[in-house]
């Protein structure tokens, strides 16, 4: 009985990371439109996924910003807040620079490798920008880094923030043709946690960095404006 408690529950948790996955995705990549509102109904048939994983993947959605539930309503897709936007680059700086740093120095000889085939898979990108498979190997990236930095606390926390900095570059990708740039500084953080030099990655962190506040700031204006 026991076993089987166990298997069921584990089968559960894995359905609703997978109907989490799935809704992240599409609300980062705008398939679900910010201001939109839908049924939990209707988020169950476009994913393929029952009622009570769905449930709990748009609690976690929730939690990050990018959903918000409506009691007796249903569910309603965020609006972007570009100026916002700074507060939460101004701590998200300050978790991934200390989790490439720890990355660099704790990343085992597995993890390695794996960040090494992530800079030939972004590199492959900055020659043939694409952007759904930049926002695949992004997200594959920072689970990586999660698993390196061997700190769950962190990684709770940039968690919170980073649906919301995805669905950002995606749209600043529909208007800028620099999905290389990105790409290749990608490549160059992931090259820097392969060779385990901290300071490197940390730096690449910071560029990486002032380069969306540049573009939070040029939006924020051009709304007041």
């Amino acid at each position: 009985m026991d076993a089987t408690v166990t298997s069921l529950s584990q089968a559960r948790c894995s359905l609703t990371t997978l109907a989490y996955e799935k809704l992240e995705e599409l609300i980062v990549t705008l398939k679900l439109k910010p201001d939109s509102s839908h049924s939990e109904n209707n988020l169950q048939q476009l994913i393929g996924i029952g009622r009570t994983p769905v449930r709990e993947a748009l609690q976690r959605l929730s939690r990050e910003g990018l959903v918000e539930i409506l009691p007796r309503k249903g569910i309603k897709i965020t609006q972007i807040d570009y100026e916002g936007g700074f507060l939460r680059v101004e701590l998200a700086r300050t978790l991934l620079a200390l989790m490439a740093r720890t990355s660099a120095v704790r990343a085992t000889s597995e993890h390695k490798q794996a960040f090494a085939d992530i800079a030939t898979t972004f590199n492959q990108i900055a020659q043939n920008p694409d952007a759904g498979l930049f926002m695949q190997t992004d997200k594959i990236l920072l689970n990586l880094l999660c698993e390196a930095c061997h700190n769950e606390h962190i990684c709770r926390a940039i968690a919170l923030l980073a649906g919301e900095h995805r669905r950002i570059g995606y749209i600043h990708f529909q208007k800028h043709d620099d999905i290389g740039v990105y790409a290749r500084m990608r490549a160059s953080f992931a090259t820097a946690l392969t060779d385990g030099d901290p300071k490197a990655a940390e730096a690449i962190i910071h560029r990486r960095m002032d380069y969306i506040e540049s573009f939070l700031k040029a939006k924020t204006l051009n709304n007041y404006n």
